[in-house]
């Protein structure tokens, strides 16, 4: 109990508020307190509100009149509750429209409660406060607030000095996305919750999208829910019962079991993914895998991720299955590292990825853009640079799959690069540039095998010069030297390396003439431009690179080895249009919205024309000068771009190729084409006809669908079609995607379906496919 001192010291302090406080009513007549069966708030009750019995000695008040009853007040009054010293003190604070005594030392506040007791907000209807336990029960429209945890209901029972309780028809909220509600939430701890006869979820909203019927769980934030008897339903239809599980409620990392994982795969029959989490330290986690498939399949993998320091990190994941239709363990491995604090400024990166064979893609790969993938790129290099130059050594291996038996292999074991980019000379107009490189190849083909170290220097000089404003010309040299520690040749109708070594050095130079260029402006008298600018500008450009005549020779590895012979230039006039916006909101400066290039390029080689053939009932001939190259470019508005590019040959008098293509973006639509027809100069014959239209559209917020098709016109044949379709929800996400892909004599289709749920990830994953013969 709370003795009369200490009430007279302020136990209760009642305040009106006074910006809309009407006048204050008259005392009320002795013997008319407000609360009969209890005692009247003490002498030392403040401010404006109603006062209790006179105090002793003091006169009566005089008879009035009667009055008429007055209107219920509209006003509320604010309140502090001390609670004593030996329960910790301290205070709650508060408003209402009314505050009662019971008894001593208990408070009942009603109408519109709202109290506030260090990180605990409540408002209710009414609430009877035990000052001496700091106990209290709430009744009508209850809300405790605590922290991110909101917690709603009936009626509650709640102690403010362990801040448990317990609420009845009630529903909760809590850190990361859980949802819970039940006839009964028990809050047992400061983050742990027990629920009787209700719901939990990641879903807000009354019906939530999916959610768990439970009988009793028990959740602890940042750790698992613990659920008896769990009915998951989608909306309220039930879809699965589960006698007990664990629930992830984390958002840190924390050790234990992950929700299971359940799909179906044509092939290997119904699927249960196991996995487990472990944490290996504060840099160093670890996922562990086991998959088990309805025919006889298993599978283990795992994943480890480090980041032991802030520019460093890395994953590595390995991945085995035990297939019985081949009796062996098929299997793939990654690795990817990325270290960015390196002494000197040095970055390391560290991309290897290996498979067991070829037919690993199409078996167990279930995003269907792997499945379709045909080569594998390993990589691992240390970079550097510094001011103008740079240095790298790499080490890569590029593995491309053209059958199951045919596989061709090119690694650089290694290859360690310098290279200076232009930098000027003093004072001079020269500029001075090198790339230089030094390799130890390996090439493993079906037709040739063999490994060789190559070195490469080309160093080259630069100059720009302008005699003039309206023209520029820039005239570049060097020498292309490259040594070759092996050969080829044919051997008895076989390629293959022959053990001697070549050196190649190919003088190059060149220079290329812009102008003279023309411009004039122009006004807009409306649209969305202010002012046009016209240029017009002719360009000349000469390439020459002495010619090889050991270059059949050279084993070819990568761009750097076919090169040489060239004697050619390139005449071209381009026409652009350029834009300025005439709205200063859009940006000032001016862009280019349509553009004409038309070129044409000539050899100074005799024996290297650039157009030969032989048409129909004709003889063969040939020109030194090539096709006529047209291209066009519009870029209208920022959502549209359409380009065209078409080869005409001038000797035969017909089109040999066109490339269309553009891109249309509206709102959240896209649409792209690409079209590239090519047909036989000297005859008109269609050589390929083939398009490619892509569409991605988002017709409302919850719903994205991609198409992609490929489809070859001249042999009326759907070559590849791929569909993406995505429903999103607040808190779960379906995914449907097909792909059905023509090759010469097979006809493959594949599906894949996915539920992911929010805190939870991949629920269901369901995916398949089967190959035809053509």
């Amino acid at each position: 109990m709370i003795g009369a001192a200490h009430l007279a010291a302020g136990l209760l302090v009642v305040m009106m508020q006074q910006a809309s406080a009407p006048p204050p009513p008259e005392p009320e007549a002795p013997g008319s307190a407000v609360n009969p069966s209890g005692p009247t708030p003490p002498p030392s009750s403040t401010g404006n509100a109603p006062q209790g019995a006179p105090p002793a000695g003091a006169a009566p008040p005089a008879a009035a009149a009667p009055t008429p009853p007055a209107p219920p007040p509209t006003d509320r009054i604010t309140f502090t509750l001390p609670f004593p010293p030996e329960k910790g003190g301290g205070e709650a604070n508060g408003s209402a429209h009314a505050v009662e005594y019971q008894r001593e030392g208990f408070a009942v506040l009603i109408g519109g409660v709202k109290l506030h007791y260090q990180d605990v907000d409540l408002a209710a209807e009414t609430v009877s406060v035990d000052l001496g336990s700091k106990d209290l029960t709430a009744v009508g429209n209850v809300v405790i607030d605590q922290g991110p945890t909101r917690l709603t209901g009936a009626s509650a029972t709640f102690n403010l000095d362990s801040k448990t309780g317990s609420l009845r028809q009630a529903a909760g909220s809590a850190q990361p996305g859980i949802y819970f509600s039940g006839e009964r939430v028990d809050k047992v701890g400061e983050d742990e919750y027990v629920i009787v006869d209700g719901i939990f979820t990641s879903c807000a909203g009354e019906s939530p999208s999916w959610s768990f019927h439970v009988g009793r769980a028990r959740i602890r934030l940042e750790d698992y829910a613990h659920v008896k008897s769990a009915a998951m339903r989608v909306h309220a239809v039930p879809v699965l019962y589960v006698p007990y599980m664990i629930w992830p409620t984390k958002t840190d990392r924390s050790s234990g079991l992950l929700v299971p994982k359940f799909g179906n795969s044509n092939r290997r029959g119904a699927y249960l993914g196991l996995a487990y989490y472990q944490v290996l330290g504060r840099s160093w986690d670890t996922t562990l895998y086991a998959d088990l498939y309805g025919k006889s399949y298993f599978a283990l993998g795992d994943e480890l991720r480090y980041r032991p320091s802030e520019g460093t990190s890395g994953a590595f994941r390995g991945y085995a299955i035990d297939d019985p239709q081949r009796d062996e363990w098929r299997w793939k491995v990654r690795w990817d590292h990325d270290t960015r604090d390196l002494p000197l400024g040095l970055r390391g990166v560290v991309q290897y990825e290996d498979y067991s064979d070829f037919d690993f893609f199409r078996d167990f790969e279930r995003g269907l853009a792997t499945k379709a993938k045909s080569s594998v790129y390993s990589d691992a290099f240390l970079t550097g640079n510094w001011g103008n130059q740079s240095l790298n050594m790499l080490v890569d291996r590029r593995q491309t799959f053209i059958s199951a038996g045919n596989v061709i292999q090119l690694e650089q074991l290694p290859e360690l690069e310098y290279k200076v980019r232009p930098s000027r000379i003093g004072r001079t107009p020269l500029y001075l540039s090198l790339d230089s490189a030094a390799h130890y190849l390996s090439v493993e083909r079906a037709s040739i095998t063999g490994k060789y170290p190559r070195l490469h220097l080309a160093p080259a000089l630069r100059m720009p010069l302008s005699p003039v404003p309206w023209m520029s010309v820039t005239l570049n040299g060097g020498e292309d030297f490259t040594y070759y520690g092996d050969t080829v040749g044919v051997v008895a109708g076989k390629q293959v390396f022959l053990g001697q070594n070549l050196s190649r050095a190919l003088p190059f130079g060149g220079a290329e003439v812009v102008g003279p260029s023309f411009s004039r402006l122009f006004d807009a008298s409306a649209g969305p431009f202010g002012k046009f600018k016209h240029i017009i500008e002719p360009r000349i450009v000469y390439g020459y690179e002495r010619n090889f005549d050991d270059q059949q020779r050279v084993p070819i590895f990568d761009e750097l080895d076919p090169v040489g012979g060239q004697n050619t230039g390139r005449v071209s006039l381009t026409n652009r249009l350029l834009g300025k916006p005439s709205d200063p909101a859009k940006g000032g400066g001016a862009r280019e919205i349509l553009s004409l290039e038309i070129s044409r390029r000539y050899s100074f080689d005799q024996t290297r024309p650039l157009e030969r053939g032989t048409p129909p009932g004709g003889v063969g001939t040939h020109s030194a000068r090539g096709p006529l190259e047209v291209t066009l470019r519009a870029y209208p508005t920022d959502r549209l771009g359409l380009r065209l590019d078409v080869d005409y040959s001038v000797l035969f008098k017909q089109t040999t190729g066109v490339q269309a293509s553009g891109n249309f973006v509206f709102g959240h639509q896209r649409f792209d084409f690409t079209w590239t027809p090519s047909w036989l100069a000297t005859t008109g014959e269609v050589l390929s006809n083939q398009g490619t239209f892509g569409t991605s559209l988002q017709p409302f917020s919850h719903l994205s669908l991609s198409s992609y098709v490929t489809y070859d016109f001249e042999k009326s044949l759907l070559r590849d079609q791929r569909h993406l379709i995505t429903w999103a929800g607040s808190c779960y996400a379906l995914h449907l995607e097909l792909h059905e892909f023509v090759t010469t004599n097979l006809r493959r289709r594949d599906y894949l379906f996915s539920v992911d749920l929010k805190n939870v990830g991949t629920f269901l994953d369901l995916n398949g496919g089967e190959t035809t013969g053509l």
